[in-house]
C-alpha cells in the first residue's frame, strides 16, 4: 500500500496504462480494501477448515450491511470504495474477536 500512495502513477501505469491515470485518488482506498479483503478471505477459510461454520452468518450480515451501505452511499467510487473498505473492517475486528473466543475458551477448558 505504501507503494500505491508513493508512487500511483507507476503502479497504474504499469498495469493499466496512462489511460486511467484518473483513477490515482483511488488507489491507497482500494489497496487497503483489498488487503483487508484478503486478511478476512484468509481467516473465514481457515475457521470453515477447522468446523467453524457460524462464522458464515456474521460474513453474510456484513455482506447485506456493505449492499446496504452501497445503496446509500454511491455518488462517486470513491463513496462506494469507503463503504466497502469499512465493511472488511467490521469482519475483520468480528472475526479476530471470534478467533480470540475460540481460542480462550480452548484454553480454559484444558483447566
Amino acid at each position: 500500500m505504501a507503494a500505491y500512495w508513493l508512487f500511483p502513477d507507476l503502479a497504474i501505469g504499469i498495469l493499466y496504462g496512462k489511460d486511467y491515470l484518473a483513477a490515482k485518488a483511488e488507489l491507497v482506498w482500494m489497496g487497503g480494501f483489498m488487503a483487508l479483503y484478503t486478511a478476512n478471505y484468509i481467516l473465514v477459510n481457515f475457521l470453515l477448515s477447522i468446523d467453524r461454520t457460524k462464522i458464515v452468518y456474521f460474513t453474510l450480515l456484513v455482506a447485506i450491511g456493505q449492499i446496504v451501505g452501497i445503496i446509500y452511499r454511491h455518488s462517486s467510487l470513491l463513496e462506494v470504495i469507503q463503504v466497502s473498505l469499512v465493511s472488511m473492517f467490521t469482519l475483520f475486528i468480528g472475526v479476530s474477536l471470534y478467533i480470540m473466543s475460540v481460542q480462550i475458551r480452548k484454553l480454559y477448558a484444558k483447566n
